[in-house]
């Protein structure tokens, strides 16, 4: 009879049923999520990257100082909004209408700051602005000649872009099972970006291999990650013969240290394969975007005047000549 040995294997079986399927990184209690400092401080590292290399997408659209303190200071609040967010276990309507708040109160300031009072203030018609802008500004960004700077209202598409990636890739990260699918907020902010862009390519293949190098880097990180708080939990619950972990210390440093080099590998060889293609099939000078599919209004000074004809006229040898005579 081996009732000793059954009574063992039915405890480890309730206790492996019992065990809690949290995300991770994530430990909850009542009415708060606990998020590990070091995890949640990764994934927002992570997103910062990848977002600021995805952001640079869109300088040669606008060429002006602003937008670098646009960017940092969306990037700051959004990550504050999915921070809370995750910690306080917002539903997704509170976490829009957080963001929607928050679009409201600085989107003046960082987009339209000449209606701001003292620059810092929203005013009405700052505000009026802003919801026109909304929706109006992404087609007067596709007629209006590169760069455009600051002018207008033309830097609320890149405030909401960037507020958008920013709370939604923070939040799937620290929320999600898989949350290595926050990196297709960065991706779509860049994708956007080009598409708004100029017909000729700006630092293609900096960005590109920076985009490549930032989103392979969290993909690891996270696929690391998982690995190592899965085999954690089971390492607590199998035991040897002598009721020692059957992991230690050491085999989680090296598998941790394998992993990293792994990563390092696949990023060598993602960016040598994206230089080698480069040079082997450079890009054209031009590119399809939306600006080149857009018709622009109706400019008079592209066109050469009806009376340009009559500009001979005006040479020093027909100055004196009489033309009409009455």
């Amino acid at each position: 009879m081996n009732t000793g040995s059954d009574s063992i294997r039915r405890i480890d079986s309730n206790r492996r049923s019992k065990v809690d399927k949290r995300r991770p990184g994530q430990h909850r209690s009542a009415g708060r999520a606990h998020l590990p400092v070091a995890f949640t401080a990764m994934t927002i590292l992570m997103l910062w990257l990848t977002t600021l290399v995805a952001s640079a997408a869109l300088w040669p659209i606008y060429q002006s100082v602003q937008l670098i303190g646009l960017v940092g200071a969306t990037v700051l609040v959004g990550s504050a909004i999915a921070v809370f967010g995750a910690v306080f276990r917002w539903s997704s309507l509170t976490i829009t209408l957080w963001a929607i708040v928050v679009y409201l109160v600085i989107g003046v300031p960082l987009t339209i700051p000449s209606r701001a009072l003292y620059g810092v203030l929203p005013t009405l018609q700052g505000e009026i602005e802003l919801l026109q802008g909304t929706a109006l500004s992404w087609k007067q960004l596709l007629t209006i000649t590169l760069p455009v700077g600051s002018y207008g209202s033309l830097l609320v598409p890149a405030f909401i872009l960037v507020l958008l990636t920013t709370v939604v890739g923070l939040s799937v990260g620290l929320r999600a099972r898989w949350g290595e699918l926050g990196v297709l907020a960065p991706i779509v902010l860049f994708i956007t970006a080009i598409m708004f862009g100029a017909s000729t390519a700006t630092w293609p293949l900096e960005l590109s291999l920076g985009l490549l190098a930032t989103s392979l880097g969290w993909l690891v990180w996270r696929r690391w990650y998982r690995r190592r708080a899965s085999i954690r939990m089971l390492a607590a619950q199998a035991l040897d013969s002598d009721g020692r972990p059957l992991q230690t210390a050491g085999d989680a440093t090296f598998a941790g240290f394998r992993t990293i080099m792994s990563a390092g590998l696949i990023v060598v060889l993602a960016a040598g394969g994206a230089v080698a293609a480069t040079l082997l099939l450079p890009p054209t000078a031009q590119r399809h975007v939306l600006r080149t599919a857009i018709e622009k209004p109706f400019d008079p000074r592209v066109y050469a005047s009806p009376l340009s004809g009559f500009r001979h006229y005006e040479q020093t040898l027909a100055a004196n000549t009489t033309m009409l005579t009455v």
